[in-house]
């Protein structure tokens, strides 16, 4: 037969389980988008034809927690760019800062612009709920 004691210290012990994943689960919050910065340079805007449009894109981690993200062949990309790649996961640790510098040949005359994007999903650690994290930035050259 199941004493009383033993119903009790069960119950107290679920109880405690129940508040620490409980606590666990709450103690994770998404950042918001202000908690990541997107800086796009372009080293030179005026070229000439065969000329390379370089390109030099961050994204920091302003925060001071790690996060496991989810993003496709790249964080970073370009709205014309081709990719074909699965996606793929990885972490971004606090104040870490992730790079790309992208380089494209100037292939016709004209006034030009491009929007650069970085785009990359956060990953809840425990009921792997996502949320999306989108920034862009138009960029304009010129090709002579």
């Amino acid at each position: 037969m199941v004493s009383i004691k033993k119903i009790v210290l069960g119950s107290i012990l679920g109880i405690v389980v129940l508040l620490i994943i409980g606590v666990h689960t709450m103690a994770f919050s998404f950042p918001t988008e202000d908690d990541f910065s997107f800086n796009v340079e372009v080293e030179k805007s005026d070229l000439s034809i065969n000329d390379t449009l370089e390109i030099h894109c961050t994204l920091t981690n302003n925060t001071n927690k790690d996060y496991d993200i989810e993003f496709g062949a790249d964080i970073f990309r370009y709205d014309d760019e081709i990719i074909s790649s699965i996606g793929q996961v990885g972490e971004f640790k606090s104040k870490e800062i992730k790079s790309r510098d992208i380089e494209i040949i100037a292939s016709e005359k004209g006034s030009k612009d491009l929007t650069i994007i970085a785009e990359f999903d956060i990953v809840h650690p425990r009921t792997k709920e996502k949320q999306k994290y989108k920034y862009t930035e138009d960029i304009y050259f010129t090709v002579k």
